[in-house]
């Protein structure tokens, strides 16, 4: 569980609200991630990551687009329907799913109108398959109601029962977070400028303690405490998520470890440059045809339509057409993204659609 809820804080996610009177950004429960959203993050784990300023209350200019030199891997995360997992009947009061294969495990997730929490997870390691780790009280990752200067803390546990080398052994995990909306400002990233985010600060102390079985009691056998700290960077509408996340070392807290971004894709995932607009396209969800106007981009060459993944599914020459039509009817059913591409590549309009 340690491994699984350490990579999916990376790709927690969710949408923004804007509040106009103190300038600054508030996430709402209505902003929280849904089924059929998926989020890509790029990490790094070179020594010359971002440098985390102090936190306080006037807007600051953090510029991390030359910070992310060597990318070592590409997360991607889909929210699902818990029922197409398995093991999704031990968390029965989860509202939807989430495939981790970088860790093996599926995690499942419960929405509250205080915050994104998870109930737990379910393993396929090779040497633990199908282990239900059940959290109770769920673990909160993602705050909700909440703005610059607000602070939460949670506590959360699980409870293992196994068999190692012939004993009984019991794994007890607890863990506590305290999140703090500590700075907010203007962020640069490879992708683009988010002119508007917010900055939260997660502290999340873990403390593994494994009893072994001696006749009819459990006793301790040792016990292991680890602390993390992370920030997180929101921005605000109209393309709200999480457009970075940086892991602090363990041993200097204010070196940076680990640090990932996003990168441009699909639904959920901020489409930059911030100056290309957005294409509505109908019908919405679509049926057999994807009808799309171009009559405000006379420059336009390529239509590109993309997967979940980023995978790119359909290229089609929309060269002098004023008005594009594209057969959907062989489509899966699903969420997709496409791009509209000008002569010199350059991306000049996109969108989302459901099928």
């Amino acid at each position: 569980m340690k491994t699984s809820v350490k990579s999916f804080l990376i790709f927690i996610v969710s949408t923004l609200f804007y509040t106009p009177i103190i300038g600054q950004i508030t996430l709402l429960p209505a902003d929280l991630p849904a089924i059929g959203i998926t989020y890509q993050m790029l990490r790094d784990t070179n020594t010359t990551l971002p440098v985390v300023t102090p936190g306080n209350a006037t807007a600051q200019n953090w510029d991390y687009s030359n910070a992310f030199p060597n990318i070592c891997d590409t997360i991607t995360w889909n929210f699902v329907d818990k029922t197409t997992l398995p093991g999704h009947t031990n968390f029965p009061t989860a509202t939807m799913g989430f495939n981790n294969k970088q860790d093996s495990v599926y995690v499942y997730l419960y929405n509250d109108t205080d915050g994104l929490y998870v109930d737990g997870s379910y393993t396929y390691f090779s040497l633990a398959p199908n282990t239900a780790i059940v959290l109770n009280p769920r673990e909160l990752f993602l705050p909700v109601n909440f703005t610059y200067n607000s602070t939460r803390t949670h506590s959360a546990k699980s409870t293992v029962f196994a068999t190692a080398m012939s004993f009984d052994v019991k794994l007890v995990t607890r863990i506590t977070s305290t999140f703090t909306g500590d700075a907010f400002g203007s962020l640069k990233t490879p992708t683009g400028t988010y002119p508007d985010v917010l900055r939260i600060k997660r502290q999340r102390i873990q403390q593994d303690s494994i009893y072994v079985k001696f006749g009819m009691f459990y006793v301790p056998f040792q016990s292991i405490i680890d602390t993390t700290f992370s920030y997180s960077f929101y921005e605000k509408n109209p393309n709200h998520a999480l457009v970075c996340n940086i892991d602090m070392d363990r041993e200097n807290p204010n070196k940076s470890k680990r640090a990932s971004y996003s990168r441009t894709l699909s639904v959920g995932i901020h489409e930059k440059n911030n100056s290309t607009p957005q294409i509505t396209a109908y019908p919405n969800p679509v049926q057999d045809y994807l009808n799309i106007s171009l009559t405000t981009l006379p420059h336009a060459r390529d239509f590109i339509l993309y997967d979940l993944t980023g995978k790119e599914l359909i290229r089609e020459d929309i060269s002098n057409m004023q008005h594009f039509s594209l057969f959907t009817g062989h489509l899966s059913q699903g969420m997709y993204t496409y791009r509209i591409f000008d002569k010199n590549n350059q991306c000049i309009g996109w969108g989302r659609c459901v099928h």
